[in-house]
């Protein structure tokens, strides 16, 4: 039986595979190889094919910064590290303005995305078509604004913190970005406190001068005031006992009111004033204490020495004018200050 066949091998073979059981493929290494020379170039285009980094987008994202990156509207997926970080930094546009929103489209993310990424579908975008970025802002306080101006009115007149009072301040609705905000009044060089005035207010975050604001401010400063305690006469001379100290509203008031006795006492009345105003500088005059042809006490004073003579007035003085007085001892003119009365002391 082996006799009858070509092959006896071939033949033992199929004496022993069972009936009815399929063929096994058996490969040389000279087959496997030939296999893997054309899968190994299949399996590496597939990869490349393959997205190595998904970008999920976001349908909505606030912000600080005025440029948005591709961070801030995405999360980005991807095992590279290096991939991962400069996909971050990608710069997509310029923020809105604060407060305001801009609508981004895929189209617009895929031409601000980087050739390399996007080529062979090696970067996926996954999301709504539309994403909408929202710039964070804040707004100007009243609180923080009536500190500067309080702080500016202490700095750059006489009134002290607890005399002053900010009843409003009034300036258009400003939105800026969220940080940390400072604000600086300017005046003109003419600023004074009235109830009613205004102010340039200089917005800053950090070294950036942000916005210019005119704000309309209301205020009220309180100080003690000298108010006549009787009616005054004129041509009468101020002496303590006529005035009163009372705390008074000062924007309400003239500008040359009396805060202090220093030019007060000792004046005379210009005109008759009545109990209970507010003396003002117009109310009062210098007394007159020279009159012309007197004769004075001319005083001549020195580091260490003080000497006294007579002198007789050419013309009339009030106090602090400068006359001019003859000495009687040697005839000479000379100019004097009206230091008191029927008294002139030599310049």
């Amino acid at each position: 039986m082996v006799a009858l066949c070509p092959n006896r091998w071939t033949a033992h073979r199929r004496l022993r595979r069972p009936i009815g059981a399929r063929p096994v493929l058996r490969l040389s290494a000279c087959s496997w190889l030939m296999l893997l020379f054309f899968v190994c170039p299949t399996l590496r285009v597939l990869a490349d094919t393959w997205p190595p980094v998904s970008v999920q987008l976001n349908a909505h994202t606030v912000i600080d910064q005025p440029i948005i990156h591709l961070q801030d509207i995405a999360e980005i997926s991807t095992t590279d590290s290096a991939l991962r970080k400069t996909l971050a930094a990608v710069v997509i546009g310029n923020a809105p303005e604060p407060g305001l929103k801009r609508v981004l489209t895929r189209r617009h993310l895929l031409t601000r995305l980087p050739a390399d990424s996007v080529k062979d579908r090696a970067l996926r975008l996954i999301g709504p078509d539309e994403i909408v970025v929202t710039r964070r802002c804040q707004a100007l306080s009243p609180e923080s604004v009536s500190k500067a101006i309080r702080d500016y009115i202490v700095q750059n007149t006489r009134w002290t913190d607890n005399q002053i009072i900010i009843k409003s301040v009034r300036f258009p609705t400003t939105l800026l970005p969220s940080g940390a905000i400072a604000a600086r009044v300017e005046a003109k060089p003419a600023f004074q406190v009235r109830d009613r005035f205004y102010v340039t207010l200089i917005v800053y975050r950090e070294a950036e001068r942000l916005r210019t604001v005119l704000v309309e401010v209301t205020a009220e400063v309180w100080a003690n005031v000298a108010v006549t305690a009787r009616t005054l006469v004129r041509g009468e001379t101020i002496r303590p006992d006529m005035i009163r100290w009372e705390r008074r509203n000062l924007t309400q008031l003239p500008d040359d009111i009396f805060l202090l006795p220093q030019g007060m006492i000792g004046a005379v009345a210009a005109k008759p004033v009545e109990q209970g105003r507010p003396l003002v500088r117009p109310m009062l005059t210098r007394p007159q204490w020279v009159n012309r042809g007197e004769v004075v006490t001319l005083v001549t004073e020195g580091e260490h020495f003080r000497i006294t003579t007579k002198a007789k007035a050419r013309t009339a003085g009030k106090s602090g004018d400068v006359i001019e007085v003859s000495n009687l001892e040697s005839g000479k003119w000379l100019q004097a200050e009206v230091i008191g009365p029927r008294e002139v002391r030599t310049r």
